[in-house]
């Protein structure tokens, strides 16, 4: 116990100097509280979230075992995901703060687990979007469009994160890294912060124009930020856009990199919560016959559509026209103990004929 009180100081003194790149933004300097203690906080919280996550799957396989295939798949890769993003911030803080403290080589050279950070993180995030995407694509013609820019902004973090993993493996020296390497990671986190931002506008956007459908049920305002702020991705977005201003502002710290840690934990949080929420009416309890009218198949692309809206999760809205549905109303009238009907012509006491008419429905068929 005395070696280790010994050693504390020289630890100390060269965790702080590795973390302290020359002419860094960072005002004051990196220290030891700010770098791997804002890593060690981050963990700790992160960490805590995860088991909410991993709640919310075992609820998910409950109450949804025949879920679709493809969201089962997103599902699963992104708990895979997630629990390695949650094995590297533990190895890192370990590394520094148990088995190499003390060690001044160990506390220049940056750690295998923190290396690959960036990339875990980002394909965490593009994985999970994926989910959100597909459900805004839902929307409309319009949003299938801001459904491709997001998931191509989201692309390019991944791409962008690769070489940052590459450039820190190479690189091994934190300060380095740090001097070199963090306007890409600025990118990086802006680019994950603006497909956010994209895909949670489209969904409150939706959410607004039918907003007598979403919002009668709502009681509480903490039902009101559910459903706008949680459900609809907004919460990790503004969790992502802190975490880039402060690795722009602040990079030889590590804050930005806790905060971080945090959003990637409440992406997993996020969809699990959008899907357990969902209430699978149409898609378990309609069925649809195969017919060659025109007004048949536009009925059963409707009906799939709205199963496929509703399994996904996605805000249904007002159709943009009405829709028009010719009627055929047939009459039959009995007559002393019989029944006569048909295309005959004469006395309107005993048939009433064919007759046409067209209504016209302007919330469209459901």
């Amino acid at each position: 116990m005395v070696a280790l009180n010994s050693s504390e100081p020289q630890a100390t003194a060269a965790l702080n100097s590795s973390w302290q790149p020359t002419g860094s933004n960072g005002a004051g300097g990196a220290t030891l509280d700010n770098t791997i203690g804002y890593m060690l906080i981050g963990t700790f919280v992160s960490l805590v979230l995860y088991g909410v996550s991993v709640l919310q799957v075992y609820r998910y396989i409950q109450l949804y075992p025949k879920d679709s295939i493809i969201i089962k798949t997103i599902v699963f890769i992104v708990m895979i995901l997630e629990t390695v993003h949650s094995i590297l911030p533990m190895h890192t803080c370990y590394y520094y703060l148990v088995s190499h403290f003390g060690s001044e080589m160990a506390a220049l050279d940056t750690v295998w687990s923190i290396n690959l950070l960036p990339v875990i993180a980002s394909v965490t995030t593009l994985a999970s979007q994926l989910f959100f995407a597909r459900r805004v694509s839902l929307i409309g013609t319009f949003h299938k469009l801001v459904a491709v820019i997001a998931i191509l902004s989201l692309m390019a973090s991944v791409a962008l994160s690769i070489p940052v993993s590459i450039e820190a493996f190479k690189l091994k020296e934190t300060a380095a890294f740090v001097q070199k390497e963090h306007q890409m990671v600025s990118a990086t986190l802006a680019l994950a912060a603006l497909a956010d931002y994209m895909l949670s506008g489209a969904i409150i956007c939706a959410l607004l124009r039918s907003k007598d459908m979403y919002t009668r049920t709502c009681t509480t305002k903490f039902e009101y930020f559910t459903l706008y702020v949680i459900n609809t991705g907004l919460l990790t977005g503004i969790i992502h856009g802190i975490s880039a201003v402060f690795a722009i502002r602040w990079p030889s710290d590590l804050l930005w990199s806790s905060i971080g840690l945090l959003a990637i934990k409440l992406y997993a949080i996020t969809l699990l919560a959008v899907l357990n929420s969902r209430k699978l009416l149409i898609s378990r309890g309609v069925a649809i016959f195969e017919t060659t009218e025109p007004l048949g198949r536009n009925i059963i692309a409707r009906a799939n559509h709205l199963a496929a809206v509703e399994r996904w999760n996605a805000p249904r809205v007002p159709d943009e026209t009405p829709t028009k549905l010719n009627i055929m109303v047939a009459a039959e009238i009995e007559v002393d103990g019989q029944i006569e009907g048909g295309d005959c012509t004469g006395s309107t006491s005993k048939v009433y004929g064919q007759a046409e008419d067209s209504l016209h429905s302007s919330n469209g068929l459901q």
